[in-house]
């Protein structure tokens, strides 16, 4: 048996709450992440054609600003 397996078993039921709570949340933020991951390289090959330059042109900040919102939105309509 590992180190880590002995560990949890010791651990009290508070604590094994309390744990299974903070790998959930952690769960919950690497998903968010992975979301704004997919947007973002989505959103970018949608939107920035052409080279990469210093700054974005008008129409490419528009483009991300708007496939931003509408993830934003899909993703809101999913959580109700």
């Amino acid at each position: 048996m590992t180190d880590a397996l002995k560990l949890l078993e010791d651990l009290d039921n508070k604590s094994r709450d309390e744990l299974s709570q903070f790998i959930e949340q952690e769960n919950g933020r690497a998903k968010i992440q992975q979301g704004i991951l997919e947007f973002t390289d989505r959103c970018f090959k949608r939107c920035v054609l052409g080279k990469l330059g210093n700054s974005l042109d008008r129409n490419e900040e528009t483009c991300l600003q708007n496939c931003v919102d509408r993830w934003l939105d899909v993703n809101i309509y999913l959580i109700k």
